[in-house]
């Protein structure tokens, strides 16, 4: 999504002057729109999406800030895909100097294009090297709820970022029908969770394994021959540790034999126990002679976190690559900050915005 989009906006008050201490915000220097280059993909409309948006007066005739308009477009997959972004640098002074230019950490409005990944918190996805590693779906738990609000004559689907708690306003254009996500089955998490488990323990054998050399050669070396007895027994019980997560495994090999077809269809949840849970050591820091208890992110049966994955074919195939089916319009403030540029867009940008116009670019 947004690249660490609360770490950018702590730059940006730091280090923008035009957001510094003494500074002030020149709003009525006149300012330049800089439009994008054309997009030269055929039938890619994204000239027209910028075509709509510069006919805002605020953006068309700036003033307070330089509007310079830029694009990434990508071809690949099913459908094309677009990241649109509009920079604003504002023009500022300190304590009546001479007006200034900011030239960078521009605020920035992220329009994106057929993505449905901006549609869920990247933070939230489970295990991204196991999934890998086992050839599966991505997985996730955090997607963000659309509801329906109406700007100007156009109904909008309106969402809210949760990465890194950033609140962030999302304005959602797609069809009614069209669903991106789909929750992970009973079936599907279990049998990720016996593949993690199966890597757990290939890696866990193989520390064992270097474990038992280096004990070896603790034996021999007197100078460390007074910690030899810690070491084993922090040895012993990191064994007694794989050893549960075999039993782990079993017990799910076992369970996933025994479901009914109606329960491996149900959706999953995980667990992230607070009680009973499996540990090495006691309160005491002694090591328990019998592991057991439940690991973080085990399947649960009621009462969990749900997960969920992608559609694979979520997009209309019978439209031309190069159709938008989905977009996504960020807003470059969260909810509840305040400041100056962001009255102003909420007031002369997002109201303004013809909608109408762009749904009208859509699905052909």
């Amino acid at each position: 999504m947004k690249p660490l989009l609360i770490i950018q906006i702590l730059f940006l008050l730091s280090t923008n002057p035009a957001h510094g201490q003494g500074s002030d915000w020149e709003k009525n220097v006149p300012g330049k729109l800089y439009p994008a280059p054309g997009c030269k993909i055929p039938r890619f409309k994204i000239n027209d999406v910028f075509r709509i948006i510069n006919e805002i007066p605020m953006i068309a005739k700036p003033k307070g800030f330089d509007v310079k308009e830029w694009f990434e477009t990508s071809t690949i997959g099913n459908v094309y895909t677009a990241k649109l972004y509009l920079n604003f640098y504002e023009y500022y002074s300190f304590d009546g100097g001479p007006v200034q230019l900011s030239n960078s950490h521009p605020t920035t409005i992220s329009i994106y294009i057929n993505d449905p990944g901006q549609l869920m918190n990247p933070q939230s996805i489970l295990f991204p090297q196991e999934t890998k590693e086992l050839n599966l779906p991505v997985m996730f738990t955090d997607t963000f709820t659309l509801r329906p609000i109406f700007i100007k004559d156009s109904e909008v689907l309106y969402g809210i970022s949760t990465e890194f708690n950033s609140r962030v306003p999302l304005y959602v254009l797609k069809p009614k029908s069209a669903v991106f996500f789909k929750p992970v089955t009973k079936e599907q998490y279990i049998r990720f969770w016996i593949g993690k488990l199966s890597i757990d323990i290939d890696k866990a054998n193989k520390q064992i394994e270097e474990n038992k050399l280096n004990l070896v050669k603790m034996e021999k070396n007197t100078s460390v021959y007074t910690t030899l007895p810690e070491v084993k027994k922090a040895h012993e019980a990191f064994v007694k540790w794989t050893n549960f997560l075999k039993e782990q495994k079993q017990h799910y090999q076992r369970k996933l034999g025994q479901m009914t077809l109606d329960d491996k269809k149900a959706a999953a949840h995980y667990t992230m126990p607070t009680e009973d849970i499996a540990v090495m050591m006691n309160r005491e820091g002694e090591y328990l002679e019998k592991i057991s208890g439940h690991i973080p992110y085990e399947p649960a049966e009621t009462n969990g976190i749900p997960v969920f994955t992608y559609i694979k074919d979520a997009f209309d195939s019978g439209l031309p690559k190069s159709a938008i089916q989905l977009m996504i319009i960020e807003d470059p403030y969260g909810e509840g900050e305040t400041d100056e540029l962001k009255e102003l867009l909420d007031k002369q940008f997002f109201p303004i915005l013809s909608f109408k116009e762009i749904f009208g670019l859509m699905y052909k």
